[in-house]
């Protein structure tokens, strides 16, 4: 157990207000989440199962970062229902359109069934013994994660917060075998405790920068992500998938905490641009992931891998960014309007 005793509240801020390399993190993050939806191990051996062990929980520590423990629940709800879950939806609609677009111009009946199996997919109906959704499962999940832990966090002591924190990630792990839950519920109570050392790394910052810098302590973390990696263990949030229990989250845990303070070092301004709409391309990729993995299926091999993640990568990124600029247009023409 590791306890921490001095308390550093300063961080550095950008002069927009955003704390610049954990917008460079968050690009490269979202990065990596494109990366390891392709069959990239062709390329690089073990790549997925690194990737996995950091780009998710890293995302939710980051999202606990920003919670704050003084917001009132109603307002938390309604702030997290706009950011996620409507854009969730907004999503899920866009699909279905492209999927009734090619049913339209094919004629092909194919396309009735795997839009009602999409749909099914979106109102998270058991198909076997999970209900993917696609990379937006995260939304849902990140959903169900900030309002859980804001509740817990309005009305338990600190004891309390950390004992219900465990147990309440550690029921995903022991039911998600026997009973289905529907809405990314089992993966917003996993989500639990990243988001909780998000929360707490406010407080507690340069004490976990001691541990994490420290040689011996970084050793030990890279040997014990490296022994992860290389026995093939892949931890799936999504699918509520531990192969080593809560050796899992300890390596994750570490591992990501070690990827966060070393993120300094990436602090490049492509990736802050990146960084800032990282929901946005999460959302993109949802729906280019299906048409451009069509690449790497002609042949695997890591020639046409390459070819598939370059192509979602920058595909996923363009356009989200004329996304960005579109809705910049439409603002300032409104506003030119109005005044």
């Amino acid at each position: 157990m590791l306890v921490f005793l001095v308390r550093n509240e300063y961080f550095c801020y950008d002069s927009g207000g955003r704390i610049s390399y954990i917008d460079a993190l968050k690009g490269l993050l979202i990065i990596l989440v494109i990366i390891g939806h392709s069959n990239v191990n062709l390329i690089v051996p073990r790549a997925v199962q690194a990737i996995y062990t950091v780009h998710m929980p890293l995302f939710f520590i980051l999202s606990g970062f920003f919670l704050h423990r003084n917001e009132a629940i109603k307002n938390q709800f309604k702030k997290s229902f706009k950011n996620y879950i409507v854009p969730y939806v907004l999503t899920c609609l866009v699909g279905i359109v492209l999927i009734l677009a090619k049913w339209y111009l094919t004629q092909d009946m194919k396309y009735e069934g795997i839009c009602n199996e999409y749909i099914k997919r979106i109102l998270f109906v058991q198909i076997g013994r999970t209900s993917d959704i696609g990379p937006i499962w995260f939304l849902v999940a990140l959903f169900w994660g900030q309002n859980i832990l804001n509740f817990l966090l309005a009305k338990l002591s600190k004891i309390q917060l950390l004992n219900s924190v465990v147990v309440l990630a550690i029921c995903p792990m022991m039911l998600s075998d026997k009973v289905f839950v529907p809405f990314s519920f089992f993966q917003g109570l996993t989500a639990l405790p990243f988001l909780y050392v998000g929360f707490m790394l406010k407080t507690y910052r340069e004490n976990i920068e001691c541990i994490v810098k420290d040689k011996i302590c970084l050793v030990l973390i890279g040997v014990l992500w490296a022994v992860y990696v290389l026995l093939g263990h892949v931890m799936r949030i999504s699918f509520v998938d531990f192969p080593n229990g809560c050796t899992s989250y300890v390596v994750s845990l570490f591992a990501s905490l070690v990827v966060l303070y070393y993120s300094k070092c990436i602090d490049f301004s492509w990736l802050r641009a990146i960084g800032r709409h990282t929901l946005l391309i999460l959302c993109v990729h949802t729906l280019v992931l299906p048409y451009v993995a069509k690449i790497g299926s002609l042949h695997t091999d890591a020639l046409y891998t390459s070819l598939e993640i370059i192509a979602d990568v920058l595909i996923s990124i363009i356009i989200s960014f004329v996304i960005v600029k579109l809705k910049k247009v439409l603002v300032n023409g409104n506003t030119s309007k109005r005044s």
